[in-house]
């Protein structure tokens, strides 16, 4: 490969905007492929109306190994990996949202991309968002959530980063409070169905809290909200995070 590519901007302050409904969707993404993912979302401007990025070529998002290897805490060798074997697979993967009707249940899929290429000797990916999701993501004017990429930085479990988006959909500002089912939580992040409630805040609550404590300076908190019989049926979460962080990473 050519060491001499360009110098590429940093990629961590971009910021990353999605209805509400997309961030308690199940997404079908790895941690690698939501690191991609992601970083291409990140450079829609989600104020422009949809029309404008219609036209294929303007949502066609480049991500170099460069700007995965920032996000991802890795060397520039593993983000070349990293990005050939998941663009392999990104085309295939899809978000899966579930609608209540009053004759059961309907269950949607929609593609996060219609075309991806990676090419080899330069060293990036190229992902075209597809049509259908795009309207979650672009002419937002209520009901979504605003993160920067910096906020995802190194996580190593994608529980951690579902989490932080299930809770930002929430979220009024940066902190906030909600009770929702344990069933829903495990649809929204994706948790194995045959978790009962201690292996889910054993496996994933506690540990996804403490990276994002440690990662983000938040502060998130949790309790059993609602019992049916034995079994914890709802948990209520209440959150917040530190602004100390923001002025530590500006110093």
């Amino acid at each position: 490969m050519d060491n001499e590519r360009p110098s590429v901007p940093s990629v961590l302050d971009n910021k990353v905007a999605m209805r509400n409904v997309v961030a308690r969707a199940a997404h079908g993404l790895s941690l690698t492929e939501k690191r991609i993912v992601m970083a291409a979302i990140s450079k829609l401007d989600s104020r422009l109306p949809r029309a404008h990025y219609l036209p294929p070529e303007r949502r066609r998002l480049r991500v170099h190994a460069s700007e995965y290897a920032e996000l991802a805490g890795v060397d520039q060798k593993l983000a070349y990996r990293d990005l050939m074997a998941a663009c392999e697979r990104l085309f295939h993967r899809y978000v899966r949202f579930e609608v209540e009707t009053p004759r059961g249940l309907k269950e949607i899929k929609r593609r996060w991309i219609e075309s991806v290429t990676y090419h080899h000797g330069e060293g990036w990916c190229e992902v075209t968002i597809a049509s259908e999701i795009l309207r979650h993501l672009v002419e937002l004017r209520e009901r979504f959530l605003v993160y920067r990429l910096r906020q995802a930085e190194g996580l190593r479990s994608l529980y951690s980063w579902r989490l932080l988006e299930f809770l930002l959909s929430h979220s009024k500002g940066e902190k906030g409070s909600v009770m929702v089912a344990v069933e829903d939580l495990k649809k929204a992040l994706e948790i194995p169905p045959k978790y009962r409630w201690y292996d889910v805040r054993r496996k994933v609550i506690e540990p996804a809290a403490r990276e994002l404590a440690l990662k983000d300076g938040w502060e998130i908190c949790w309790e059993i909200a609602e019992k049916r019989g034995k079994a914890v049926a709802a948990i209520r979460f209440t959150w917040s995070r530190s602004p100390q962080r923001d002025l530590l990473r500006e110093s």
